[in-house]
């Protein structure tokens, strides 16, 4: 298949979305936001969404990791006030339970890098 410039560049653009798990998502929307999160805040039902796509969501909280820029690790918490509960941390990454309305919010923080649904480990 040949690509013309301003489709080789559209191409790229849609790998990029894909990769970045915006779903096509302008860049300002939930920019840091993964996908399955996103889809999570606008299904009717949350909690079978969670179920199926193994994302743990009990009362309204979903587990993720959040990845910060650098230098935001010093930062005592963990969180920046009013999104969770703080579960783990290491470095710049913290996992925490966060209200499902508020992942948005706080994918757009600007110390944010992003966040993604924390996986879960199946233990024999």
């Amino acid at each position: 298949m040949i690509f013309g410039l301003a489709g080789l560049a559209a191409w790229k653009m849609g790998v990029l979305d894909a990769v970045a798990g915006n779903g096509g998502r302008g860049s300002g929307e939930c920019a840091g936001l993964e996908d399955r999160l996103w889809r999570m805040m606008s299904s009717p039902d949350p909690s079978r969404f969670g179920i199926e796509q193994d994302i743990y969501y009990q009362a309204g909280m979903v587990r993720v990791i959040v990845e910060f820029e650098a230098g935001f690790a010093d930062m005592g918490s963990g969180l920046p006030p009013g999104y969770g509960q703080v579960e783990a941390r290491s470095g710049s990454t913290v996992q925490a339970l966060v209200s499902l309305e508020k992942l948005c919010q706080l994918s757009n923080e600007a110390s944010v890098r992003s966040v993604m649904a924390a996986t879960r480990i199946a233990v024999p």
